[in-house]
């Protein structure tokens, strides 16, 4: 199991690749190398169990916001939030923010 963190201009990327069955015993080996605190969002993104994700998303509760990324959106949709800026529902881009930008110039 890999545990990928991304940081991103205003938010963190938790990319988590499972190489094997895992088990619910193996949740808090997993939950110790993801950052439950901090002052950005964090977009939790693989192909976990949903009984993985219900416990990251608890874990991260101390930040702004928590994500869970759709990647027919190419985005994370916020399930959790304690910020007025995004709500629950609220999407958070995940593309390139340069191509973005150079895209809407031209």
């Amino acid at each position: 199991m890999e545990v990928r963190i991304a940081n991103k201009e205003n938010f963190l990327v938790c990319e988590i690749e499972l190489e094997k069955p895992i088990t619910p015993e193996d949740i808090e080996s997993i939950l110790e190398k993801i950052p439950s605190a901090g002052p950005e969002g964090i977009i939790i993104s693989g192909r976990i169990p949903m009984w993985l994700l219900g416990a990251i998303v608890h874990h991260c509760h101390p930040r702004p916001w928590v994500a869970v990324f759709d990647p027919r959106l190419n985005a994370g949709v916020i399930v959790a939030s304690h910020t007025p800026e995004r709500g629950v529902g609220d999407l958070v881009p995940l593309g390139d923010e340069e191509e973005k930008r150079e895209g809407g110039q031209q």
